[in-house]
Order: C-alpha cells, then sequence, then structure tokens
C-alpha cells in the first residue's frame, strides 16, 4: 500500500511541475507579444493612439509608460523598453550613445511654437523587434498623423 501511495504522490507531483512549466511557457509567449514603449510625457496620448491601431490590428499589446528627460535614463536601465519615443534632444543622445537601432528613427512631430520636435527609434535592447517596428509604422500611419494632428502638433514624416 505504502508503495502505491508513494507512487501516486509521484506522479501528482510530476504533473503538477509539468503543468507549472506549460504555465511559464505560456507566460513567456505572452511577454513576447508586449511593446514596451517609454515616451516624453508631452506625447503620451499620441503614442497611446498609435498603440490602439497597433493592438487593433495585431495580436501585440502596448504598454505605454510616460517619463520625462531627467527620469529617462533611469527608467532604461530599470525596465525593458522596446521602442523609445521622446523630444528629438533625448533620441539625438541616444543615437550618440548607440542606444537605439540604426536606420529605425523617426522623426514624428513638431511643435511650431515651441521649436520642438519629438522622434521614436528602437532600441537595441528591446526584446519585441516586430512589434516595435509595427509601433513605429503606426506612429508615422495614418492613426498617428491624426493623434499629432489632434495634439496641436505638426506631424514631421510621409505615411
Amino acid at each position: 500500500m505504502h508503495r502505491v501511495f508513494a507512487g501516486c504522490v509521484s506522479i501528482v507531483g510530476l504533473l503538477a511541475l509539468s503543468s507549472l512549466a506549460h504555465a511559464q511557457e505560456l507566460v513567456i509567449d505572452w511577454e513576447l507579444d508586449r511593446v514596451f514603449v517609454v515616451v516624453d510625457d508631452a506625447v503620451v496620448d499620441i503614442a497611446r493612439q498609435a498603440g490602439e491601431a497597433v493592438e487593433r490590428d495585431s495580436d501585440f499589446s502596448l504598454i505605454v509608460v510616460g517619463a520625462t528627460a531627467g527620469s529617462l535614463e533611469q527608467r532604461l536601465e530599470s525596465e525593458p523598453v522596446d521602442v523609445i519615443f521622446m523630444a528629438a534632444p533625448a533620441i539625438d543622445a541616444l543615437d550618440e550613445a548607440n542606444r537605439f537601432v540604426p536606420g529605425t528613427r523617426v522623426d514624428v512631430a513638431r511643435d511650431p511654437d515651441l521649436s520642438a520636435s519629438y522622434a521614436a527609434a528602437m532600441m537595441v535592447t528591446g526584446e519585441n523587434t516586430e512589434g516595435a517596428r509595427a509601433f513605429l509604422r503606426a506612429l508615422v500611419g495614418e492613426e498617428g498623423r491624426a493623434a499629432v494632428m489632434s495634439a496641436g502638433l505638426e506631424p514631421i514624416s510621409a505615411p
């Protein structure tokens, strides 16, 4: 009887471990579908509207996190980031430090009154390159341009 009980416990234990491993696979797969976007606080709404287009047209889920230029470096060190969408000087600094994928920078918007401009790029440390590219396309696509104009900015990139 003792052997039968021990055998049952072993089988139950193996099934539990198998279920746990399967659950971890599901979590990992789900996380790979998320796109982490750090944005300048001034353009959070634009990023969210472009993100809605990505979520509607794909299986990606966007996590949009607002940041200031002062908190940017801390966020980049402590959180996974696939895309950055900030004021052009912050993007320029990241470019000089080789922190984003060359050729992925897109100039998105300009504030004619303040002479400020905003750009986005895919970060080299990001894990979801396909989702990051989808977000950049949406940002300069129809929905992104509409969001830029509704925010009172001028779109820079052509669709």
